[in-house]
């Protein structure tokens, strides 16, 4: 059975991050009181209940190690060779953090 209330507390702390990040475009420069104390802590909840999600499905079904790794590298690899990507052409072509 799919935790529901789990994944809609996951999505509400990404509305909260998403406006942290999207606070830095402000004319300002930097978050507001609200987005930048909540931003933090969403992040924050949003890494123990991914956990917990982890946790409760290899719980249910349990796999090898080898297993395990295969299917979290195949989720992981993409996204750190796009932000070592965008990192690598921010240095390079001298472009603002937002942009990438």
């Amino acid at each position: 059975m799919k935790k529901i209330y789990l994944e809609f507390l996951r999505g509400i702390s990404t509305v909260f991050i998403l406006g942290w990040h999207i606070a830095f475009l402000a004319p300002t420069g930097h978050p507001t009181r609200l987005t930048a104390y909540w931003g933090t802590d969403a992040l924050i909840m949003f890494f123990m209940l991914s956990g917990l999600v982890i946790n409760l499905t290899e719980s249910r079904k349990p796999k090898s190690a080898l297993a395990f790794a295969k299917t979290g590298s195949s989720a992981f690899i993409p996204s750190l060779l796009w932000v070592c990507c965008s990192r690598f052409w921010r240095c390079m072509l001298q472009v603002p953090p937002f942009l990438l």
